[in-house]
């Protein structure tokens, strides 16, 4: 039976340039799994003027957009506000809006006549002058949603903790992992690889991100005569540095549907990022993606990195040697044992669809109403 939220109207403004960042797919899932539950909902983000725009109904590059680094969420917030203002003339719709546009439109969300959340997809991961200006407009967004919004997203109990002691009062919050469209969750079964293990790392290639320990693998691997292939997807401010070493395949940026294939091709996915208040309150979505590839997953032992019952598909380690144990593992196994591997990660997969999260939101937010 259908309730009054299966029908409600969701204007979404978010920072993320959805032509651009990789992380966007979360905000393209959860508006279709959004939609084919009936909600009428609309996404605003900035536009990329070397990118072609999404050609889909309620997907808008309407936000402004600008080159310089931070400016780029201010600039965007100055075009939301307009949107927000006309939304709120007749039957406003609930208000979901990034934390990094938050701080520029404290006015008009005070005043904005439904509910209206906060988005936080993680908190600043920048490094140096920029990343400590970040982490202040991080918190006044909180300290702002505080004060009027009906409450906030986050990706983890771990996200939250951090959180709760810049939002004031005790807003509801609700955590959403990052997730993966269902018809990604491969059903093919996974063979023996080759004698040559193909490994893979999608996401941004920055320094922060422990992207450096990339190399470090193929070193210790040539050591002990491991023969491993090294793809990496994405860019960053390492890009170039391991575009430069001839035995990392450096596939530059790809779209979701070549990530998807890109997967389809090896049989172990990499998560270095570090311990710290970044990415051990994550939930990274090339987790998700793994899983639903039915890779086998190695990486850096801290809460961002941790899913129930993955001991299997997953081996994490020491932050100073987290690959040496997982990958000598995973390349002794039995074509038997790889096959279990594989179905351990795409049943991971499957509780992290975009159509749970979506049903998890719709709880979350009659649950304020």
């Amino acid at each position: 039976m259908r309730t009054s939220w299966d029908m409600t109207r969701i204007l979404w403004i978010t920072g993320r340039r959805l032509t651009s960042d990789l992380a966007s797919s979360t905000e393209i899932g959860l508006f279709d799994a959004l939609e084919s539950r009936g909600h009428d909902i609309e996404i605003h983000y900035p536009g990329d003027s070397d990118k072609i725009p999404f050609d889909r109904d309620g997907i808008h590059p309407s936000l402004n957009n600008s080159g310089l680094r931070g400016f780029k969420s201010k600039l965007a917030s100055k075009s939301a506000i307009k949107i927000i203002t006309d939304a709120s003339k007749d039957d406003a719709p609930n208000l979901f809006v990034d934390w990094r546009l938050v701080p520029w439109m404290s006015v008009e969300l005070s005043n904005y006549p439904a509910n209206w959340f906060i988005i936080d997809r993680g908190p600043p991961a920048d490094s140096g002058i920029l990343g400590k200006l970040q982490w202040r407009y991080w918190m006044k967004s909180w300290r702002i949603a505080g004060d009027s919004a009906s409450g906030g997203m986050v990706v983890s109990d771990e996200h939250e903790k951090i959180v709760r002691p810049h939002s004031r009062q005790e807003i509801p919050i609700c955590s959403l992992s990052g997730g993966v469209k269902k018809s990604n969750i491969t059903s093919q079964r996974r063979t023996k690889p080759d004698e040559t293990l193909n490994l893979v790392y999608i996401g941004r290639i920055d320094r922060n991100r422990g992207v450096r320990n990339l190399v470090s693998i193929l070193d210790w691997a040539e050591k002990r005569d491991i023969a491993l292939n090294m793809h990496i997807a994405g860019e960053g401010d390492e890009s170039e540095s391991l575009r430069n070493d001839p035995r990392i395949i450096h596939h530059g940026f790809l779209d979701s549907e070549d990530i998807h294939l890109l997967l389809s091709q090896c049989d172990v996915g990499l998560l270095p990022m570090p311990p710290g208040p970044v990415w051990s309150t994550s939930s990274p979505l090339k987790l998700a993606e793994y899983a639903a590839a039915g890779l086998a997953v190695v990486g850096v032992n801290h809460p961002g990195h941790l899913l129930p019952g993955s001991r299997e598909w997953m081996d994490l380690g020491p932050v100073d040697d987290w690959w040496s144990k997982g990958i000598s593992r995973f390349s002794e196994l039995s074509p038997e044992e790889w096959n279990s591997v594989h179905n351990s990660a795409t049943t991971a997969a499957k509780e992290l669809t975009f159509e749970r999260l979506a049903e998890r939101l719709e709880g979350f937010i009659e649950s304020v109403r």
